[in-house]
């Protein structure tokens, strides 16, 4: 199947330069969350009191259901990047809850949080992924969870996310959401590539 992932198949299926996966895939693939916060501030943004009250907020909170509340709000990066700390601290008891939610929510917000948590998270979400997929309501959930494929999966996915790139396709919605599996795709290419060139050395 790696064979498939050729030049000839990301011409006819290309990496666009702008959709909402290709800013998931930068903001989990590329950036380390620090990083990223921290070149920020240093290039001289300057949090307002009640962002730093908020993240404080975050920062003091355990309860796993107001977590998860917060994971439903518009949150500043610096917020955010406290919530993904808290959320993965108390994995355990998030992890349900967070899927429970996922299965429903046509939220933005949720969403782009889950993905997060799902890559960065201990346990490996694919095979919970792979069973519910279809129960899924939201589209545009469905292209994101394809990047969590991407970078936890292997080969073994390559056929799912052709026939995700395709289905998308033929739907014709306003939105690329086939861009989510082409990403995942490249991913799984990209490691396949690497693992197979680390083992020479």
């Amino acid at each position: 199947m790696i064979k498939k992932l050729n030049n000839k198949y990301f011409k006819k299926h290309p990496i666009k330069d702008i959709s909402a996966a290709k800013i998931t895939y930068n903001m989990t693939a590329v950036y380390d969350i620090d990083d990223l916060v921290n070149k920020t501030l240093d290039e001289g943004y300057k949090p307002k009191e009640e962002e730093l009250q908020l993240r404080d907020e975050i920062l003091k909170e355990h309860d796993s259901e107001k977590l998860l509340k917060y994971m439903r709000k518009n949150l500043t990066l610096i917020s955010r990047m406290e919530l993904y700390y808290r959320i993965l601290e108390h994995e355990e008891e998030m992890m349900p809850l967070i899927k429970k939610r996922a299965m429903t929510s046509m939220q933005d917000e949720f969403i782009e949080n889950v993905i997060y948590f799902f890559i960065h998270c201990q346990e490996d979400c694919c095979d919970w992924i792979l069973q519910q997929y279809n129960n899924i309501r939201s589209e545009y959930l469905k292209s994101q969870l394809c990047l969590v494929l991407g970078h936890r999966g292997d080969i073994s996915m390559i056929e799912f996310l052709m026939g995700e790139v395709k289905r998308f396709e033929n739907l014709h919605l306003d939105e690329d959401f086939e861009q989510g599996p082409i990403l995942a795709l490249q991913l799984i290419k990209d490691n396949y590539i690497y693992n197979k060139y680390e083992k020479l050395f």
